[in-house]
């Protein structure tokens, strides 16, 4: 069974210390280790823990210290949501895109009069100059032109008549 004891950070630094001044009393560092760790009330391999950890975070050993890896935890749970929120504005893109195109007729698939949910008047007009630019017989850019409406309009409200018509 696995004994869960969390010793105050205090312990901690008062363990690494006894283990730092008494060090030359032994013939090694485990030999001191294994000396103080009952005193303290943790297993060797704890407290050998505790000291190669401040060993890194005064510079005496390499490795990556404790602030550099507080700092990279906090990174990388930023990085996960920001991901997460691209994700979701990725999958969100389409219905956005379709916001834009409010005027395009194929929104007007909806059959119930409660499903559309856009002012007619925008529609309307639309339509209106969709009929006219049909009846001219000009060329698209050149009607749009003339009459200042985008091209890129222009076409948004054409292509979906014709594709609903099964017209190439």
């Amino acid at each position: 069974m696995k004994k869960s004891n969390n010793f105050s950070p205090e312990v901690r630094e008062r363990a690494v210390r006894m283990v730092q001044q008494h060090r030359g009393e032994y013939p090694s560092p485990w030999a001191a280790i294994e000396s103080i760790a009952p005193k303290i009330g943790c297993v060797p391999q704890t407290l050998n823990e505790w000291v190669k950890r401040d060993e890194i975070d005064t510079g005496a050993r390499g490795g990556t210290t404790t602030s550099d890896l507080q700092r990279m935890k906090v990174l990388e749970r930023e990085v996960k949501e920001l991901r997460k929120a691209n994700e979701s504005m990725r999958s969100a893109n389409p219905l956005l895109r379709g916001r834009r195109r409010r005027a395009s007729l194929v929104s007007l698939q909806a059959t119930n009069e409660h499903e559309v949910n856009m002012d007619r008047q925008p529609i309307e007009r639309c339509l209106e100059q969709v009929a006219a630019y049909r009846a001219s017989g000009q060329k698209g850019h050149a009607w749009a032109q003339a009459n200042g409406v985008e091209l890129r309009a222009l076409a948004s409200w054409v292509r979906p008549r014709t594709a609903l018509a099964g017209a190439p």
